[in-house]
């Protein structure tokens, strides 16, 4: 019957946590069953996190992802509303070179790698109108154009990528910051055009 039979095989008593972590890993500690590529996936990225800010506000990071050899991989940038307010544009120039960034009979040094906040000298709802210089090879050329909506209430980062090595040009990726959850958006949205293709 089925009494007897449970009484001449008893049922196993629960494993401890030691036997089911054996039964489930192998013997250097990984799950059973895991893909060898899973296993030995190196490593692209890491982080390098920046000092926290001496207030105790909460930390905001911009994080560029860009498996480089040699590098961690991840540049963590701070961000706050004191440094990259809305209205403003970012530029991060992921070139090998320097640009400069030429408007109004100014000019701004964007470095290589580098990144900095521009506030378009514009009426909301206009357009600022810019030109952007390589030094590659340490020759001057014309690298873009840049014609950009300005909308007061939103940040904007834009993305300077190299087009083909040796030609000093560049394109532009544009990142516009979406707006608050729970907002309608921006009041400028219904007039937000596309910025013109590099020419």
């Amino acid at each position: 019957s089925a009494a007897a039979l449970r009484r001449r095989h008893p049922p196993e008593p629960d494993p401890t946590p030691a036997q089911r972590y054996s039964a489930g890993h192998n013997h250097q500690g990984r799950p059973r069953g895991e893909p060898a590529a899973r296993r030995t996936r190196p490593v692209i990225a890491w982080l390098d996190l920046p000092p926290a800010d001496t207030n105790g506000s909460p930390l905001k990071l911009i994080l560029l992802v860009q498996p480089e050899a040699g590098r961690n991989g991840i540049v963590a940038m701070q961000d706050s509303d004191r440094d990259f307010p809305a209205g403003s544009l970012r530029f991060l120039n992921l070139c090998d070179f320097d640009l400069s960034l030429e408007a109004g009979g100014s000019a701004t040094a964007v470095a290589a790698k580098g990144t900095v906040v521009l506030r378009p000298k514009v009426a909301p709802g206009g357009y600022f109108d810019a030109v952007l210089y390589s030094s590659e090879d340490q020759v001057r050329r014309l690298a873009s154009h840049l014609h950009f909506f300005h909308a007061e209430d939103r940040r904007t980062l834009l993305f300077i990528l190299p087009v083909e090595k040796g030609t000093g040009l560049v394109r532009l990726q544009p990142v516009e910051e979406p707006p608050p959850a729970g907002t309608n958006g921006s009041a400028f949205d219904g007039r937000i055009k596309p910025p013109k293709a590099p020419k």
